[in-house]
């Protein structure tokens, strides 16, 4: 029996430096990959500083950052967090796209439930989408958008 335990002890223990050195290798990547990220933003502020200076030569008036980002006439209403704040039970399926537009999908339920589906896929994969769930007409239950 001892012979069986002491190799497989030796071959544990052998692992053990290898999936460190693989965190430590991956950690290092990480820290290329920040250092990089953070020489491109380096770059793109003074690009826009550039940029900003050569407008105001010109007169031209340069608005100023917020910190918000606007949100757009082709920006979907459903994508604005404010709007689904707006939406509570016992609202009308017209009341809900009113504030949120068109659902991506609706699904029908069982006994006049239906489900009304926003989804955008944000990267292969990986979707940003919300629901409302209607009961014989009526927002029964809002699910803000989250990342699935």
């Amino acid at each position: 029996m001892r012979r069986c335990a002491g190799p497989l002890f030796y071959a544990l223990a052998l692992s053990v430096p290898v999936n460190v050195f693989a965190d430590d290798i991956h950690e290092r990547e990480l820290d290329q990959q920040v250092q990089e990220l953070r020489r491109q933003v380096d770059t793109q502020t003074r690009r826009i500083d550039q940029l900003e200076s050569m407008m105001r030569s010109t007169g031209v008036t340069v608005p100023r950052w917020t910190g918000n980002a606007p949100a757009t006439a082709q920006t979907p209403p459903w994508l604005i967090a404010a709007n689904w704040q707006r939406v509570h039970p016992g609202m009308s399926a017209d009341e809900v796209t009113g504030i949120l537009g068109a659902p991506s999908s609706e699904r029908p339920g069982e006994g006049g439930a239906k489900t009304l589906l926003y989804a955008l896929e944000v990267q292969e994969g990986v979707f940003l989408a919300g629901r409302v769930e209607l009961q014989d007409g009526k927002v029964s239950a809002v699910q803000k958008p989250e990342l699935r």
